[in-house]
């Protein structure tokens, strides 16, 4: 992803452990993580990251997933592996990133030795720590933030600065408070006024989870207890007109899937699995050229690949194609001539970094640490393969080399462990060093998001495994969430480098190029993640596995799944979803599924909207929607939606 640094400053601290006095009421130093305050604008958004001083180099985990304080990690060196999960001081819990519309105040203070500092508190109301400004800039960072934003001094305190809404932010405002839409308030009103259809779909699937809510709550829901108050409905005034409406809705053959809040309640009954083959590789005589060397019907060439991958022989000239080094309509010149300007644009790239002195270089830390990490990831990736097991072979050399040149190629993003994993076996297939870069940069374009630093797209990913893993089999669902694995963590790995280490390098070339056609559907990885599960799930179950042994459980998994069973159960269940009428709205989003709206939207206001209850006292959809006006303006969208 393509970023600017609109502005930054240097020497900003965090605390670690707050200012304190000793016994004679002297200040004692704190333990502070210095670091770079920055505002980041890319094609989406203006961000405000805090990036700390060696987070790049300070980690040896070979990953690392942040959630909270706790941290999941995988760490590796020659001879072993190991996959923990631990509450440790790692510098990437000091990292902070957030869209600078979710920003609700700044307050400027002084703190322990007069040391101006910035506190940033969100609009979903969380405190983020106190930023120290050790060299000054305070005022300057405050500054450059009303290029952005509107602020309004608070006549009370000073201090505070309350960011204003402006323009069509109100609206926007009303919309998130609401709650309707699990998408950033950025990005609400593109998608409303591009897709409306869609998005109001999506918000009559919020007003069922309400309904449900007020009208059958339990007593562990705090959002049931909320509404039934909101609404100023108590439980002994139920109707059983109403109670009988929800029972239909809520029965024993009903499960949820749940997406940031809002629920599709929906019956499922997928019919059997069906009963798939696998098909023989592609080979050379499969792929025929027209007179000019234009491959002839590559969608043909695509489905022979999904259904067997390449035999070995093939692969150094078909992976180009699949990695985006040639397009599939180029001709032999054509192909020709964009190698001649690839190769120089490699070694012009190369070179930028290569004629780097030392001198720079002690200036340039970022890039120090980066070549620092790179190192030492090249020396721990795959030594037990014939190309990388001498100390002293070329090949490492190829490989520190191409990451190097990729940072340059791609310093937005730089240097991410994970990265030489993913480049290993193309260096093995591709036997030189500039077909390796370019094809992994192809690759790169495609995962690229899995390694961006705040993780936002790989905790999508295993939030998405989750709603479909609740719509595949509830039962399971039920499991993980009672064992504190609903996060599915434990599948961190598998999305992070796409089943690298869960396969021999034979398999994860077949692996990799299925995934590579872009068929049968959008993220089929999360399908064969769940085929994965499924087929593991009665192992789990049976030793009642908690978050621990499930985590170290799927690890030893490695070298030990059937691919061609679990890219089999794969299909099947894409093709299930693909038959069934009544595939949910966020599953069909996930896996790309096309949806029938105007349909989908019948069934959701028949069900919701239809029944009209008109003695006293009792509640109907419509009267819900007028209780919920009284209490937020917002609800204006209603009618909208009605």
């Amino acid at each position: 992803m393509n970023e600017q640094v609109e502005f930054e400053k240097s020497e900003v601290y965090i605390h670690d452990k707050p200012i304190e006095e000793d016994i004679n009421g002297l200040l004692i130093e704190p333990e502070k993580v210095g670091g770079r305050l920055q505002i980041v604008k890319n094609k989406y958004s203006n961000f405000i990251r805090f990036l700390p001083n060696g987070s790049e180099a300070s980690a040896p985990d070979d990953w690392t997933l942040v959630m909270n304080s706790s941290v999941l990690s995988y760490s590796k060196d020659t001879t072993n592996e190991t996959c923990t999960i631990e509450n440790k001081k790692n510098l990437n819990k000091y990292k902070y990133q957030f869209d600078i519309h979710e920003l609700s105040s700044v307050r400027r203070i002084y703190q322990g030795y007069g040391i101006p500092c910035i506190v940033f508190m969100l609009l979903d109301g969380r405190l983020l720590p106190e930023f120290y400004f050790y060299k000054g800039g305070s005022k300057e960072f405050l500054y450059a933030l009303k290029e952005y934003l509107v602020f309004k001094k608070d006549v009370a305190d000073p201090r505070l600065w309350s960011v204003q809404p402006q323009n069509g932010e109100k609206f926007r405002q009303s919309l998130y408070e609401l709650s309707l839409f699990s998408e950033q308030r950025e990005n609400v009103m593109k998608k409303f006024l591009n897709e409306p259809v869609q998005s109001t779909l999506l918000g009559f699937s919020k007003v069922t989870n309400i309904l449900r809510d007020v009208i059958k709550p339990t007593e562990s829901s705090s959002k049931s207890q909320f509404y039934t108050q909101d609404f100023n409905l108590d439980k002994q005034e139920q109707s059983d007109e109403i109670s009988d409406l929800m029972d239909s809705l809520i029965d024993d053959n009903i499960h949820s899937t749940q997406n940031d809040g809002y629920e599709m309640v929906t019956k499922v009954d997928l019919g059997p699995m069906p009963d798939l083959n696998r098909g023989p590789a592609l080979k050379k005589e499969d792929i025929v050229f027209d007179h000019n060397g234009k491959i002839l019907q590559p969608e043909k060439i695509k489905q022979i690949i999904f259904r067997g991958g390449v035999e070995n022989g093939s692969r150094k000239f078909i992976w180009k194609f699949l990695l985006n080094y040639f397009d599939w309509d180029s001709t032999d010149q054509s192909r020709t001539e964009k190698r001649k300007m690839r190769f120089d644009d490699y070694y012009r790239m190369k070179q930028q970094w290569q004629t780097i002195t030392e001198e720079q270089k002690a200036k340039f830390s970022l890039l120090k640490e980066r070549e620092s990490l790179i190192e030492k990831d090249v020396q721990r990736t795959d030594r037990i393969q014939e190309q990388f097991k001498m100390d002293d072979s070329k090949h490492l050399i190829e490989m520190k080399d191409i990451l190097m040149t990729y940072n340059m190629y791609n310093f937005d993003l730089g240097y991410v462990q994970g990265m030489s994993d993913l480049l290993a076996p193309i260096m093995v297939i591709m036997e030189n060093e500039v077909d390796s870069f370019w094809c992994f940069a192809g690759f790169m374009n495609k995962k690229e998001l899995n390694f961006e630093m705040d993780q936002l797209d790989i905790k999508l990913q295993l939030n998405n495994l989750k709603i479909l893993i609740e719509f595949f089999d509830s039962k399971f669902s039920d499991y993980l969430d009672k064992n504190d694995s609903s996060n599915m963590y434990f599948c961190f790995r598998w999305i992070l480098i796409l089943f690298k280490r869960e396969f021999s390098f034979r398999e994860i070339n077949t692996l990799w190029e299925v995934i590579w056609t872009d068929l049968p559907c959008k993220n089929f990885h999360l399908l064969i993640c769940i085929s994965i599960l499924l087929m593991k799930k009665d192992d789990i179950m049976s030793n009642n596995y908690g978050f621990n042994e499930i985590l170290k459980f799927i690890n030893d998994l490695s070298g030990r799944i059937d691919l061609e069973k679990s890219l089999k159960h794969a299909e099947g269940l894409y093709l299930q979803l693909k038959n069934y009428p009544n595939v949910p709205y966020n599953i069909c989003e996930i896996v790309g599924l096309s949806v029938d709206i105007t349909k989908e939207l019948e069934q959701i206001q028949s069900r919701l909207l239809s029944t009209d209850f008109n003695e006293e006292n009792k509640l109907t959809p419509t009267s819900s929607f007028h209780s919920l006006k009284k209490h937020d303006d917002s609800a204006e969208l209603l009618d909208h939606l009605n």
